[in-house]
């Protein structure tokens, strides 16, 4: 099977047989592609679909003829197989061949990618990643599969860049054609710029809006000295090619003005010239962003800007995306004020981000971050957008939105926060990822949720809804999942894309009833608490039991009670570091959580989604998690007698010959003499181990079997089935749920690792939750489209069918 594929067009009316190896009819064109072939031996041209698509799309093309249209010619399209490290190259070739229109290469579909932004300082504080009416709402992107802009070409061209700041020292941006030297002002701009689209999730300073697309630079400088724009725009669209974003960093003087200088008043569209030549990108499908200006000039009310009015007989649309830029004050008594105009504007400006507040890397030896505004950064901002959206539609269908239906989308009054109305804006609105990744039905991929089983083969399941508030319910096995369990009502809050933890337990004194308790945490870096019981008590999770930041959002946390009136919950720092906080229920007072205590001051856990924790008998707390350097570490607690602060004990490292997989978040079950854990290794097997098992049953990580490969990411479940048995399940990277038991005695193996259904695909990102009742083992798991899903085991049935709620 050949490792890569280019998608190749024919022109119209030139048309072969549509077969495997049609380049045997080209004809008097052959001897182009045997020149090809002679450097790439073997080359072929294949039908571009299945063959069993053949009649469905002859079906699609008569039907779209009938309704009285002229589809596209899904006949003309090829592919090529090739090796990965050829792919770039060939594709040039190829698209150079005369009877070729587009040559592309497949983009292949990601899960939904992790982006632990919580670590990274500044990212809590960049206004322009956080949810609507804010920003642009990045966070809820990142949980799209492609919404990290994963593979997504983007340029951006200006005059200067410092590419070794500590912020873009390990991205891999490319210099395409950079010449000349640029002031110290010019390195300040195009760094910002960089930082705000494409800074990597690197545990430090700020996340770029698209972490994982591809950029590249290139100065309108060119290699004679000349500033030629238009040469430069060429050749950025040759670095990105179809599918890419060209970002232009540079703005218009106005020439009303006699004065020289630097005046970045208007868009560069303002030449006709310049206007045509982006016009010639975005009919090659390149995505252009231009800034409309940082002036406030009306530019309906200037002739110079005629061409530039949609109003104007002599406008003509160059199809670029045209950014304007507005301010918004600070709340008032926490009601958000409007956002006001600040940047050019007219009836041309597609939408506006930010003017003064988006957050980017500076050349600052103190503090090497500042705020970035003017319309430079709010086009950095749209730019990263569009990168997202490209990402997401590619990792849905592997093609790309044409750049005038991502224009529509951007100017979509339905999809974006709107300016202020008073004065009339002539900005457009601020684009919401959320509201277009829903429009576009691109599902986010959130972990599985949180699950307790409750009564016979009912489960009590708490995850995230889709207003980033809590969602609670019960799902039996025969009637399904039941509505959402009702809460009352309370202030507006926004809780993180996290698993929340669950405590079920069962009081007797002073009255008898089952307490229901949940521990998440907030955008805002705050330990979220809400509980409920049967005796009608509540709440209030909009209340912050910590210190603003003194959490690190989008990351999990983990709970228990070591004794009654005393909560342990584990979590991570912005800092990176493994903390505990404690409530004393003795202490009189609606008092909060007590500071973070430290469980582990030599390691860093920047890449995990986050601790597993247990109390597996009263007075003892066990804490796992994976470090940044992949080793299973266990932290152990205890709470002397007559006291109710817990004593940890140093981190214990388990053994093993190959490194675990940090963004797999480990499973963990206890017994009254210790605990078992399951993580995946860097060699895609699953790995468990015990720490203080008496007797030692197994004392380092090893294989659980040789198969399957499981996936780098999400969550694995372990629970113990009638006390005595082991139950793993886990995500392979072909998204099957295996799952594999042992019993825990002397000698005991584990089961070889089968899928649960062979049939159905879930999402590696989303993970497994298992949890038992009686001789049922309940799994619950996120589909690709988003939907949570089940699947149950007795000892009599074995595994049923999974079933979406």
């Amino acid at each position: 099977m050949a490792e890569a594929y280019v998608d190749v067009k024919l022109f119209d009316g030139f048309v072969l047989p549509y077969e495997s190896g049609a380049e045997q009819y080209l004809g008097e064109l052959k001897p182009w592609w045997d020149e090809i072939a002679a450097s790439y031996p073997g080359l072929s041209l294949d039908p571009g679909f299945p063959a069993e698509q053949i009649p469905l799309l002859a079906h699609m093309v008569d039907a779209a003829r009938m309704l009285g249209g002229e589809p596209p010619d899904p006949f003309a399209w090829f592919e090529v197989p090739c090796e990965a490290a050829q792919l770039e190259a060939l594709t040039g070739l190829l698209y150079g061949l005369p009877f070729v229109e587009w040559a592309e290469p497949r983009m292949p579909a990601y899960p939904a990618g992790r982006i632990a932004y919580g670590t990274n300082e500044d990212a809590i504080v960049s206004q322009q990643l956080a949810a609507a009416p804010g920003g642009i709402d990045a966070y809820y992107a990142w949980r799209v599969a492609g919404g990290t802009g994963r593979g997504v070409n983007m340029v951006d061209v200006e005059h200067g860049w410092n590419l070794q700041h500590i912020e873009l020292a390990t991205v891999p941006i490319v210099p395409y054609s950079v010449f000349g030297v640029a002031d110290r002002e010019d390195t300040d701009h195009g760094t910002s710029v960089l930082g705000i689209v494409v800074a990597p999730d690197n545990g430090g300073g700020i996340v770029g809006i698209a972490p994982e697309a591809r950029a590249h630079v290139v100065t309108s400088m060119r290699a004679d000295g000349k500033h030629w724009l238009d040469a430069a725009l060429l050749i950025a669209g040759d670095a990105v090619r179809p599918g890419g974003v060209v970002l232009i960093e540079l703005a218009s003087p106005r020439p009303w003005l006699t004065l020289p200088g630097k005046d970045p008043a208007l868009p560069v569209e303002l030449s006709l010239k310049t206007q045509q030549t982006i016009q010639l990108l975005v009919f090659f499908g390149i995505t252009v962003i231009e800034p409309a200006g940082n002036s406030g000039d009306d530019l309906d009310a200037r002739p110079q800007c005629d061409h530039i009015n949609p109003a104007k007989p002599v406008f003509r649309d160059s199809l670029a995306i045209m950014v304007g830029g507005a301010t918004q004050a600070a709340p008032v008594d926490g009601v958000r004020q409007p956002w006001l105009r600040g940047s050019t504007f007219g009836a041309r400006v597609d939408c506006f981000a930010d003017f003064e507040g988006s957050r980017g890397p500076y050349e600052d030896p103190v503090y090497p971050y500042h705020t970035f505004g003017g319309t430079s950064g709010a086009s950095a901002v749209i730019a990263g957008v569009v990168c997202a959206i490209q990402g997401m539609q590619a990792a849905r269908d592997g093609q790309c939105l044409f750049p005038t239906s991502i224009r529509d989308l951007l100017r979509n009054p339905s999809l974006c926060t709107p300016a202020a109305s008073d004065p009339p804006g002539n900005i457009g609105g601020m684009p919401d990822l959320r509201k277009i990744a829903v429009h576009m039905g691109w599902p986010r991929i959130l972990p599985a949720p949180a699950a307790a089983a409750i009564a016979g083969d009912s489960a009590l399941l708490v995850g995230l809804g889709a207003d980033d508030r809590l969602s609670l319910r019960m799902w039996s096995r025969l009637f399904g999942p039941g509505p959402e369990l009702p809460q009352p009502d309370s202030a507006p809050f926004q809780l993180s894309d996290s698993q929340p933890a669950l405590l079920v337990s069962l009081e007797t004194a002073p009255l008898l009833r089952t307490l229901f308790e949940v521990f998440v945490t907030s955008v805002r870096g705050t330990l979220r608490y809400y509980y409920w019981d049967t005796l009608g008590n509540t709440g209030d999770i909009a209340r912050d039991w910590t210190e603003i930041a003194s959490l690190a959002p989008g990351y999990d946390v983990a709970a228990c009670h070591p004794l009654y009136e005393l909560t342990t919950v584990a979590a991570i720092q912005p800092s990176g570091q493994l903390v505990a906080v404690e409530y004393d229920a003795t202490e009189m007072g609606n008092h909060d959580f007590s500071a973070p205590v430290q469980l582990d001051s030599l390691s860093t856990y920047r890449r995990t989604p986050g601790p597993v924790m247990l109390s597996r008998k009263p007075r003892t707390v066990d804490v796992v998690a994976i470090d940044d350097g992949g080793a299973l570490r266990w932290i152990a607690g205890n709470v002397p007698e007559g006291n109710t602060i817990t004593f940890w004990h140093e981190s214990v490292a388990a053994q093993c010959d190959v490194a675990m997989e940090p963004g797999v978040k480990p499973g963990i079950a206890g017994t009254l003499d210790g605990v078992a854990v399951v993580a995946v290794g860097t060699d895609g097997l699953l790995h468990a181990c015990g720490f203080g098992l008496q007797p030692l049953l197994f004392e380092t990580l090893v294989p659980i079997g040789p198969a399957p490969a499981f996936a780098a990411q999400g969550h694995l479940g372990l629970a113990l089935l009638h006390g005595d048995t082991l139950v793993a399940v886990a995500v392979s990277v072909d998204g099957l749920l295996h799952a594999a038991f042992r019993p825990l005695v002397p000698g005991g193996e584990w089961s070889p690792l089968l899928a649960i259904d062979p049939y159905t695909a879930v999402s590696p990102a989303g993970g497994a939750t298992v949890v038992t009742q009686g001789d049922t083992v309940m799994v619950f798991a996120v589909l690709p489209d988003g939907r949570v899903c089940r699947s149950d085991y007795t000892p009599d049935s074995g595994w049923s069918p999974i079933v979406a709620g």
